[in-house]
């Protein structure tokens, strides 16, 4: 699972500007468009439940705070 998402999911969430990702560490943290991506998935009902809902949340607020 590493692989696809190193080299595949993680440079085009990057280059959408939803995450960002640390090479030096590999940390990934919200990017600017974060929140607007978690408002649509939202609204699909489905595709997270409230549990990641909370989880993604409360990532949100710990980036914004620091």
């Amino acid at each position: 699972m590493y692989t696809p998402l190193y080299h595949a999911h993680v440079p085009k969430l990057v280059d959408l500007d939803v995450i960002e990702f640390d090479t030096d560490t590999e940390t990934i943290t919200p990017g600017p468009h974060a929140v607007q991506v978690l408002t649509v998935l939202e609204g699909t009902g489905g595709s997270i439940d409230n549990r990641q809902v909370a989880h993604a949340r409360s990532d949100f607020d710990r980036v914004g705070t620091q």
